[in-house]
């Protein structure tokens, strides 16, 4: 087992200052305009340097990026750094009606689809901390909060109000 390099593609470029240096696939497109059709960018897969490489391995760190062309501009859409950081410039959808969004180290934190319209939130604390005003509501049916132990509530006022028909 192992992994055989079939295509390398290699940037000659080199300086003292190499942050930001990238190597690129662009994919370009023809369009149709009557009698002169031409080519326009399409989008772009590079590899950029994070910081300025030298021959010390600490410093060769890269990202990935992928770009789509928007308006007829090639722009980020994704980016995924030497951390195993990824940037996504819009919406993301995991589209599948069982999707499981997993956060942590074991998976310890998890949004899932339920397969209609909710989702549950499954993790051990789950803390909400708002800098400013924050609400809970339902469009339709009850909010119900439920604990196996004495559950608290404070706030920095003093009072909780609930209010209902019940």
């Amino acid at each position: 087992k192992g992994n055989k390099d079939i295509l390398t593609i290699t940037n000659d470029v080199n300086a003292a200052d190499m942050d930001g240096t990238e190597t690129s696939i662009l994919f370009n497109q023809w369009y149709y305009d009557g009698s002169s059709p031409a080519v326009a960018d399409a989008g772009r897969i590079s590899i950029g340097t994070e910081q300025d490489w030298t021959s010390t391995a600490s410093t060769q760190d890269s990202y990935m990026a992928f770009e789509t062309a928007i308006n007829g501009t090639v722009t980020e859409m994704v980016r995924i750094t030497s951390a195993g950081d990824v940037t996504v410039a819009n919406d993301m959808s995991l589209n599948s009606d069982s999707a499981v969004f997993n956060m942590g180290d074991g998976n310890d934190f998890t949004i899932t689809h339920d397969g209609t319209t909710g989702a549950t939130l499954a993790g051990n604390p789950i803390t909400i901390t708002s800098a400013g005003a924050a609400t809970w509501s339902t469009s339709s049916g009850a909010l119900t909060l439920t604990s196996a132990a004495a559950a608290t509530w404070s706030t920095a006022a003093g009072a909780l109000t609930i209010d209902g028909d019940d």
